[in-house]
């Protein structure tokens, strides 16, 4: 077979991305690409009969997207500030 294999950077067309494109470069699935653009947090476009995301547009929406929670939770310190308490069991 004679199948070629595209890199984002390959795959992108006078400053867009296609689909597949978009999707290897951000790492999400197309039917994740499309909830994304009917909820409008994405913008594409029509050429012909292939869909297009401008370069400019997929950056917004990536700058856009929320914190991870790791980034959102308040750091933990590992030093205790009260010495543990001494048990005894019967």
């Amino acid at each position: 077979m004679n199948e070629r294999r595209f890199s984002p950077m390959e795959d992108n067309h006078d400053g867009a991305f296609t689909v597949d494109g978009f999707c290897r470069k951000y790492c999400i699935g197309r039917t994740a690409f499309y909830e994304e653009v009917t909820a409008g947090r994405l913008k594409a476009k029509k050429r012909g009969t292939r869909t297009m995301i401008e370069r400019a547009e997929a950056r917004q929406w990536f700058a856009n997207l929320p914190a991870s929670k790791r980034e959102l939770r308040a750091p933990q310190h590992s030093k205790q500030t009260t010495p543990p308490v001494a048990r005894s069991f019967p």
